[in-house]
């Protein structure tokens, strides 16, 4: 009974940490998209405006 209480706590645990990483790495990918697309939007406002500083 104690050998199968402890594999159902490791089953348990290996199940939690892979849905945590799977649920980590989306969240970090999100965040890394709508950090790169800001940063973009950021780069092509300043070209604009150094483009319009050289007019």
């Amino acid at each position: 009974m104690n050998f199968l209480t402890m594999w159902q706590f490791w089953i348990g645990i290996g199940i939690g940490i892979f849905i945590g990483s799977i649920i980590g790495y989306f969240v970090a990918a999100l965040c890394c998209i709508s950090g790169r697309a800001s940063r973009f939007e950021e780069k092509l406002e300043q070209s604009l405006m150094k483009d319009e500083d050289y007019k």
